[in-house]
This record gives C-alpha cells, structure tokens and sequence, in this order.
C-alpha cells in the first residue's frame, strides 16, 4: 500500500514537472546578444569635438530590443549623448530612422560605462542593416577644461564586424557594441505563423484548448493504466 502512494506521489510531481516544462518551452522567451568586440581598443576622442560617430552592422538574430555601446572618459563627468539607430545603412540604402533620442550617461574617469539604447523590438532583424549613430551634446569649446570623453572601438575588425564611421569619413575597426534581441514564444509563432494555414475549425482558439486538454487526459490515462498494469503484475508474481 505504501509503494503504491509512493509511486502515485512520484507520478503526480513527474505529471506537474512536465507541464511545467511544456509550459517554459511554448510560453518562455529567449533572450541573447550580438557582439562586436574586437581585440585591440581604440578611443574614438573626436567624439569630444561633437563629431558623430557611427557604426553599420549587419544584424544576427531576430527580435532586436536595444543596443549596447561604450563610452569612456579621463575625468568624472556627465555626458548627454544624442543617439540614433537607422534601419539599413549608407552601403544598404534607403536609411530610415528606426529610434532616435537623448541619454545622460556617468563617466567615472577611465571607468568604461555602458550607454543602452532601448528599440522597439523589430521581429525581422536578422541580416538586417543598422547603423547607430552617436553625438556628444553641448560639448565645451574651452579645449583645457572639456573632458575627453570617447566612444570605445578596436582597431580591427573582426568577422560581421560592420563598418565604422568618424564624421563623414570611413574609420579603420569597429565600434564596441553589443546588439540585443529577444525572442518571441513558440506559442506565439504558432499563431502568427501555424494557425493561418489550419483548416477553419482548428482556428479557434476554444477548440484548440480543448484538443490540448484531451490530449494530456489521454496521457494521463495511459501512464495510471500503464503504473496499475505494472502493479498488479508485481503482485500476481508474489
């Protein structure tokens, strides 16, 4: 009698677990990054004049939700950064703006710190052509007290590295930035993606729950029949 609670227990919490993990896998969003970090740093330090600085990659993932850069400085101070993102590039055209907008970021001397660019998360970004590009607001004309802030990057250029722009003129290497995406669900892909192409009946989302709860019931079923079926052969054996 024991045996037979204990095994029911270990059924329940091995029915639960896996529709906990169903539950993860079609509900769950992955989330992971793009990275174009080459291996020797370089300081872009025209930044500090105002000069824009921009960056095209080509993206590797769908989902694209924000974009990481760089900056750094050789005093403590607060740099307001005007950023835009453009879907496409001066090589890819047409450039459209994707975001544009304004962040106050802390430098904390040599201390790099990290500017975040929010986007709305574009689902077809995947080999798509972006460019970021970056501008020092207000910057001090007074050369002896303006501090150098720079816009990190890498004197090479490593693979899907992009191309790098200072001004109007092409830059050896690449900026150092990390391209965010996230993905969307699998239940959400079957939706947009799957339910179209079902017959008008399965369309419905009520039939579709209904088809999910029977056929779970039917696993359950066949897994108590399946346990009482190995029970009773134990028994007959004594």
């Amino acid at each position: 009698m024991k045996s037979s609670r204990a095994w029911m227990f270990v059924l329940t919490i091995g029915c639960l677990a896996l529709v906990g993990a169903e539950a993860y896998l079609l509900l769950g969003k992955k989330h992971g990054a793009f990275r174009i970090h080459g291996r020797t740093p370089d300081r872009i330090e025209q930044f500090a004049d105002g000069t824009p600085v921009s960056h095209a990659f080509l993206m590797l993932g769908n989902g694209l939700i924000s974009i990481d850069t760089t900056l750094i400085s050789n005093a403590t101070v607060t740099a307001r950064v005007k950023w835009t993102v453009y879907r496409g590039s001066v090589d890819a055209p047409p450039m459209t703006v994707a975001a544009t907008g304004q962040s106050s970021l802390t430098l904390l001397g040599e201390h790099p710190a990290t500017l975040t660019i929010p986007l709305t998360r574009d689902g077809s970004s995947n080999d798509r052509w972006y460019t970021v590009e970056l501008r020092l607001e207000a910057p001090l004309a007074d050369e002896s007290r303006r501090p150098e802030v720079a816009v990190m990057a890498s004197d090479d250029n490593p693979d899907r590295g992009g191309v790098l722009w200072v001004g109007t003129r092409r830059h050896p290497g690449s900026m150092r930035m990390q391209a965010n995406w996230e993905s969307t669900t699998v239940y959400r892909r079957f939706v947009t993606e799957g339910v179209p192409n079902l017959p008008p009946l399965l369309r419905s989302p009520v039939i579709q729950a209904l088809l999910v709860m029977v056929l779970h019931l039917a696993f359950a079923g066949y897994v108590v029949s399946l346990f009482r079926s190995t029970r009773d052969g134990g028994e007959l054996q004594r």
